[in-house]
């Protein structure tokens, strides 16, 4: 859609545009490692006699590996790689740094993951008492084995209710707010203040979630549904209005003065002719 609107994509994103080849081969990169160290963990588990703790030994060498794959300053699309790590730094420093569309896409990546960086939290938090009972495990002669799935288990809660969790499951909504500030710094555009207001509404839906596991109750099970009711909200609403621009508008939510929306549907539609695809979009997208 981009290419045969006549988008100057290289200019867009804010450097050269990879072919699909390089990037099904980066795709086929992580897969293999993600599959091969995932085998060694199955043969490894189904060894008898083992106590090196496979499961958490290859989930680790994997998180290092895939680190240093991105690090590496050549080979393996370099380029893109480079690319993506600095947009990543100036994502996190924001409104420190200059936010392109690249910028804007990596961030609301970033925010998709928001579960992964919650899990991130929780295999630091978790792995060293994981590695202390193995220490432990030698210094009395292999006396009283204990299961890594076990130990996780005796350690999760402890783990998933902490502040460092919650944290880090409202790092990547915090970048993005202050891209949007930064942008609203640069444009005085209306519109990136009511963006910013979207991924303000993550941190009420965060801070209950981490109320609900410090001290459960039915006010904070409330609460809860309460928040991720405004934020699912909200973020509903964006995308049908802005995102996809689906209402007819006089002259859009970006301009200084606000915005006209008329009862209607828009006129010009890129990728489908008829108006039923997209109300089953909004249906799924809700």
């Amino acid at each position: 859609v981009c290419r045969s609107a006549g988008m100057p994509l290289d200019l867009v994103l804010g450097g050269s545009v990879q072919p699909a080849g390089a990037t099904l081969r980066s795709a086929c990169v992580l897969l293999a490692l993600v599959v091969g160290f995932r085998a060694a963990h199955v043969v490894a588990s189904e060894t008898p006699g083992l106590t090196w703790r496979p499961w958490l030994t290859t989930n680790l060498s994997l998180h290092l590996v895939i680190l240093l794959a991105a690090l590496l300053p050549a080979g393996l699309s370099g380029a893109s790689r480079r690319s993506l790590v600095s947009t990543l730094v100036e994502s996190v420093i924001a409104p420190f740094a200059p936010v392109t569309f690249w910028h804007v896409i990596v961030a609301d990546y970033l925010t998709s993951m928001a579960k992964a960086f919650s899990d991130l939290q929780l295999t630091a938090c978790l792995s060293p008492g994981i590695l202390a009972h193995y220490g432990d495990y030698y210094a009395t002669e292999h006396a009283g084995y204990t299961r890594s799935t076990a130990l996780w288990e005796e350690h999760h809660a402890a783990c998933a209710s902490s502040r460092a969790n919650a944290v880090m499951l409202a790092l990547p909504f915090w970048w993005r707010l202050m891209q949007c500030l930064r942008v609203y710094h640069d444009t005085r555009e209306v519109k990136n203040l009511y963006n910013a207001l979207k991924y303000s509404t993550a941190f009420p839906l965060v801070y209950t979630g981490y109320l609900r596991k410090l001290e459960p109750s039915a006010w904070n099970d409330h609460a809860f549904v309460a928040a991720a009711i405004l934020q699912s909200s909200y973020c509903f609403v964006w995308d049908v209005l802005m995102d996809w621009g689906l209402p007819k508008c006089a002259d859009g939510l970006g301009s200084r003065h606000g915005s006209q929306c008329k009862s209607g549907f828009r006129e010009t539609r890129l990728v489908f002719g008829s108006k039923a695809p997209y109300f089953l979009l909004c249906a799924f997208n809700f």
